[in-house]
């Protein structure tokens, strides 16, 4: 059985400039739990947490503190949002929007310098 591809409407500016608020995209459901190891950093995913559902990127797939979970985090708080999430979590990957190069670029140089 697969799962049809759903809607959610961004609803915050955690993501700008890449999701803005207001902007309806398409997550793609994640079926198989090989399909979750697969997913990689800067990935946007969408997840639940607790009765909310969000939308980051990954910034890590954790292999040994907390096997089974992504570290993931916000464009506008990139290190106050980390969120570690249960691969289970996981409902979906947008695949219609990615965050530019110059961005991925930007993120990693602030994380170096920040050093975490």
């Amino acid at each position: 059985m697969t799962l049809d591809n759903f809607k959610c409407q961004i609803v915050s500016d955690s993501m700008e400039p890449v999701l803005k608020i207001g902007e309806v995209v398409r997550a793609e459901p994640i079926a198989a739990p090989d399909e979750v190891t697969r997913l990689k950093r800067f990935t946007l995913i969408v997840f639940k947490r607790d009765d909310r559902v969000l939308c980051h990127y990954i910034w890590r797939i954790n292999q040994q503190v907390m096997p089974g979970t992504c570290v993931t985090r916000s464009l506008k708080n990139p290190f106050h949002d980390e969120v570690p999430v249960p691969f289970n979590d996981v409902l979906g990957q947008i695949r219609e929007k990615v965050i530019p190069t110059w961005l991925r670029v930007l993120l990693v140089l602030n994380n170096a310098l920040r050093g975490t």
